[in-house]
């Protein structure tokens, strides 16, 4: 992937974090599997006076793969969340003294907006001690339940918001567009899903799983349809995450030596920000990082999160019961727990194969430039774990059907 220049953003960070003729050394990348719309690095600015740790996510600029992908509108969305929604997030607790506010993400310190040089400096949180989860593992118990309990805060800031300053909850939604549909336009996308999702009836046997066979064949007739519903917004949307994968969360722990239980979560990358139920990105976390050990526990994790939000609400004088009820969050799990789903069967795919196995989307853009469906079929390949895939994606099903989240 090609190079950015960097320098304008390095002499601008430079001088609003006073860093003296500042050099750069580059320290490490990210490695295929764990991001696909641009690439991020860590760089080190090393001044006279002091030294800044800094990650620089940078969008791919092949024009085959961004013809076929919105990379810069989900670069865009990123860069309004870090100018716009996180300084109204963090004012809005500032003035209703809230004494635990949820401040849970890297520091912002420059964007670039201009086309084909689509720029982000973050603050790099691996110097504090924060760490990726295993992608390939599913997270244990008391990763999901932390997990819930600080979705309650982030979605709880954003309903404050919502309730008591509309003005401003519409000031900060009014350049969010939902990226998943953006990406659902293209004929790739939705060819892709159709095809991963048409596939999961034959990881049953249609004798001795009939019942499950019968209804996933059904539901898959209208999988689309079923995918673009969970769009639909109402009263009780909220501003998202939108990217609730692993990847996108970074925990630290007390010690250092035992990673079981996290101490304190970071979220990252929010390029699929938008308005949605918070099922999306609760539905989206579980089915996606979770497997049939962790199924059982749904009910606590949701009355984890929802007296989360009631206590986050509270700080601001408000009654979860007037914002969104438990009851309202049991039925929107009913109807929008499908977005997990989906995610889930695109997704385990890939989090569990080796980094020789996931495709570089630019190099296949390039390589295949006059087919404009090349870089969501490359998803579509046989992992050597595909026997695990199968078995997550069937304890899944078993679960969503005999829940009757698909029926």
């Amino acid at each position: 992937m090609e190079e950015v220049n960097l320098a304008p953003l390095v002499k601008q960070v430079s001088c609003t974090e006073h860093i003296i003729a500042p050099e750069v050394q580059y320290k490490y990348a990210n490695e295929k599997g764990d991001g696909y719309l641009g690439v991020v690095k860590a760089i080190e600015l090393i001044g006279r006076n002091k030294s800044l740790e800094v990650i620089v996510k940078y969008a791919a600029t092949s024009a085959n793969l961004r013809r076929q992908a919105p990379i810069r509108e989900a670069f865009l969305t990123e860069m309004w969340f870090y100018d716009k929604i996180v300084p109204s997030q963090l004012n809005f607790q500032i003035e209703h003294n809230v004494q635990n506010p949820f401040v849970n993400y890297p520091k912002c310190y420059a964007i670039r907006r201009q086309n084909h040089e689509e720029i982000l400096f973050l603050e790099n949180l691996k110097q504090y001690g924060y760490k990726l989860w295993n992608r390939k593992k599913p997270m244990n118990h008391e990763h999901l339940k932390f997990v819930f309990y600080e979705y309650g805060r982030y979605h709880g800031t954003n309903y404050a918001i919502k309730k008591l300053n509309p003005a401003l909850y519409k000031e900060m939604t009014s350049n969010l567009v939902d990226m998943m549909q953006l990406f659902n336009r293209t004929d790739g996308f939705s060819g892709l899903m159709k095809k991963m999702s048409g596939k999961v009836k034959d990881f049953f046997d249609p004798i001795k799983d009939q019942k499950y066979y019968d209804i996933i064949s059904e539901f898959n007739s209208v999988s689309m349809e079923k995918f673009e519903a969970t769009s639909d917004l109402d009263d009780y949307s909220i501003i998202l995450h939108g990217d609730c994968w692993c990847n996108n969360m970074m925990f630290k722990y007390k010690n250092a030596d035992d990673e079981s239980k996290p101490d304190s979560i970071q979220l990252i990358d929010f390029q699929l920000c938008k308005e949605g139920s918070p099922v999306l990105d609760l539905s989206y976390f579980y089915y996606v990082c979770s497997d049939k050990t962790n199924f059982q526990h749904l009910d606590e994790y949701l009355k984890i999160y929802h007296q989360s939000l009631h206590d986050h609400l509270a700080e601001f004088g408000l009654d979860s019961n007037d914002i969104f009820p438990f009851s309202k969050l049991k039925e929107h799990w009913k109807i929008y727990s499908r977005f997990g789903y989906f995610m889930a069967v695109f997704l385990i795919k890939i989090m569990l194969s080796d980094v020789d196995e996931v495709p570089d989307l630019a190099d296949v853009a390039d390589s295949k430039a006059n087919d404009d469906n090349s870089v969501m079929n490359s998803f579509d390949f046989e992992s050597r774990s595909e026997d695990q895939y199968k078995e997550r994606i069937r304890e899944l099903i078993y679960h969503m059907v005999d829940n009757g989240y698909i029926c």
